[in-house]
């Protein structure tokens, strides 16, 4: 009772006072609130602009080129996709984005919500995961040392988490996925085995694993990670 007491004190002369203080300061900051958002508005804010760009990407392009050519791959994917959903079934009428909605609503009906479902759904993350460290001496002639767990998130976190989360290796500690199956839903099927791939092997645990094992290059570069290639080696 004591506890339960000094709990609820906290709370009603400390946090939500806090929250209160705020809530005034936001209500204060949105009346100074401009229309355009973006870098570009401050005083050399379109070279800022582009030096991130660069910084992300190492490409020194303008941010116009680099749009197109983001333009163009985008076209590129949907092209292979629309080829895909129309083997499915899948009417040529309707956006990608649309047939991609409709297969994983399709795909959820009689998920298993009940925590045997649930347990089920990890297993086949982990062989999905034992598949892909199988074949990968197959493709890659440098392999990490460090390993890989996949296990559930806690329960505790599942309702303001993400989908995933992953914990790099450090210290002979294996890196760890943690998979958020609170809303067993978001888990379907067909999109496994590319979280697996892009998470996992060959994708960001095994680039970073990868490069973190080279000990004979400087730490910098062995520790910063630029966007381009990070998420550029998950996608490929």
């Amino acid at each position: 009772a004591h506890l339960a007491n000094s709990c609820y004190n906290i709370l009603f002369e400390k946090v939500n006072p806090s929250y209160r203080s705020l809530r005034d300061y936001l209500k204060l900051l949105r009346k100074s609130s401009v229309e355009v958002h973006g870098v570009w508005r401050f005083d050399n804010g379109k070279s800022y602009y582009r030096h991130t760009l660069k910084t992300h990407t190492t490409l020194d392009i303008s941010p116009d080129e680099l749009y197109h050519i983001g333009m163009r791959e985008k076209s590129r994917v949907e092209q292979q996709m629309r080829l895909l959903l129309s083997r499915l079934g899948f009417s040529d009428t309707l956006s990608v984005a649309e047939a991609m909605n409709k297969l994983s609503l399709d795909s959820r009906s009689g998920t298993d919500t009940t925590e045997v479902g649930k347990q089920n759904t990890l297993d086949r993350y982990k062989q999905l995961l034992f598949d892909a460290e199988l074949a990968i001496p197959e493709l890659f002639t440098s392999l990490p040392t460090d390993t890989l767990d996949v296990a559930r998130m806690s329960s505790a976190k599942e309702k303001t988490a993400p989908m995933t989360i992953y914990r790099r290796s450090r210290s002979g500690r294996s890196g760890l996925l943690a998979f958020n199956l609170g809303n067993i839903d978001e888990h379907v099927d067909f999109m496994m085995p590319t979280l697996v791939l892009h998470q996992c092997v060959p994708g960001l645990h095994l680039q970073r694993s990868i490069r973190e094992g080279f000990t004979d290059l400087p730490t910098f570069r062995r520790l910063i990670s630029f966007t381009a290639y990070t998420e550029g080696w998950a996608i490929d």
